[in-house]
């Protein structure tokens, strides 16, 4: 009869035998699922190797790119379901940190942690910064600090379309991601995300001071731009990035290998100071969806329209919209003589629902532009005294609901010292 006491013999024989094969190349916390740690020092104390199994023999800041992005074929670099720990401190790649596996890297540790919850992002910053990429290739640029792309393939080049790496899902985690200001961007220069299917998630970040510029006619996203897949932005300060054409802070794009189009999610983040030389000085909504959710877009410039956020989509569907929910748009700007929308502009066909905001500038002219065909929707908003729907235009083709008395709900609605939004006083 096989015992109980051989049953729980077997038990421990396999569990010691998973462990030594684990053990053998990495060391894996037990709550992370079995996905495997890597370890990254800015220091010169570790080895300079990719065997970066523990803190004691992490990689250095010279061969992060190639932890990343495997352009030499090493059998240490980062596998799907990787997890990277970066210590705290300044770190400068040559070249953008190009990413095409499912990996989670996460900044915030001291460098003698083991559990990501004893890590502390506000202490210990971990700092990408780009003032060191020159990278520019074929007389084009694909520089970005972070570029998350299935197009590239480890070991240098491209893959053909049909080859392209699927259904990836990557996590930054607690870095400042800042400082590429060479004319070396084109789009999306702190990060850029073109994937086909896939997420990405970044969560405690600040993504600040980086720049496109308008080669060929784009310049786009000075902090972030998302060209297809999914991109989920949370608890992050978006601010002080500038881009030569449109969205300084961010831009959502499409991809024509993504049916579904880009789908943009920001919650819970300040979007402040960016400015571009066109349209959408805080966000810009070309193609695909956004949702905004309890964020302060506030002090945003655009030199054509939409200082604050602006939708522009081309060859819209019925399933791309926008929503903005809860949030706080306030003196944002824009610089045209004759500009017609300095908070929120959406000028093609299209969806837009704002839901318990306050809108806001020193001049009650030219907040909002609603263009013919858009479906909007404002409910419980606040705007300055004295705005009306006529301020809208047009305002006879638009699908519009208003809460009337402007100036009973400024008084009504104050900001939560917690929120991004309104609160009722009643």
């Amino acid at each position: 009869m096989f015992s109980m006491r051989k049953f729980f013999a077997l038990v421990f024989m396999v569990l010691m035998w998973v462990s030594s094969a684990w053990a053998a190349d990495y060391y894996v916390v037990p709550s992370s699922n079995g996905e495997k740690i890597k370890y990254v020092k800015v220091n010169t104390s570790g080895n300079g190797t990719l065997d970066t199994s523990q803190w004691t023999n992490a990689t250095t800041e010279t061969t992060l790119r190639a932890l990343l992005t495997n352009e030499d074929n090493d059998a240490n670099a980062i596998e799907d379901n990787s997890i990277v720990y970066m210590q705290k401190g300044t770190y400068k790649p040559e070249k953008s940190l190009r990413i095409t596996k499912s990996v989670k890297i996460y900044g915030g540790f001291s460098g003698n942690e083991t559990t990501l919850d004893a890590r502390d992002i506000t202490t210990n910053e971990t700092i990408i910064s780009g003032t060191n990429i020159t990278e520019v290739k074929n007389g084009d640029t694909l520089s970005s600090i972070f570029y998350i792309n299935p197009y590239f393939k480890e070991g240098g080049g491209y893959r053909d379309a049909n080859d392209w790496q699927t259904n990836k899902d990557v996590t930054l985690d607690g870095l400042t991601i800042t400082e590429l200001t060479a004319n070396i961007a084109f789009y999306g220069a702190g990060v850029r995300v073109e994937l086909a299917e896939g997420n990405v998630i970044v969560n405690n970040c600040k993504i600040t001071s980086n720049k496109t510029y308008s080669g060929n006619k784009r310049g786009s996203g000075g902090g972030v731009y998302i060209y297809g897949g999914i991109l989920t932005i949370t608890n992050s300060i978006i601010a002080n990035n500038e881009a030569a054409s449109g969205g300084g802070g961010i831009v959502v794009g499409d991809s024509s290998s993504d049916p579904g189009g880009a789908k943009l999610k920001v919650n819970n983040c300040t979007i402040a100071g960016n400015k571009c030389g066109v349209d959408g000085g805080g966000i810009f909504v070309w193609k695909g969806s956004a949702e905004i959710e309890n964020c302060t877009i506030i002090n945003n410039e655009a030199g054509n329209n939409g200082g604050g956020i602006l939708i522009h989509q081309e060859s819209p569907s019925t399933s791309e919209s926008t929503e903005v929910i809860n949030c706080t748009l306030i003196n944002n700007t824009t610089t045209k003589d004759d500009a017609v929308a300095s908070q929120i502009m959406a000028n093609t066909s299209t969806k837009l629902t704002v839901t318990n905001s306050l809108i806001w500038n020193q001049a009650t002219a030219n907040l909002i532009y609603i263009g013919s065909g858009v479906t909007s929707t404002f409910t419980t908003c606040a705007f300055p005294e004295g705005f009306e729907l006529d301020n809208v235009t047009p305002a006879a083709t638009v699908a519009t609901t208003w809460e009337t008395q402007s100036s009973r709900l400024i008084n009504r609605y104050s900001l939560r010292r917690s929120s991004h939004g309104l609160q009722n006083r009643r």
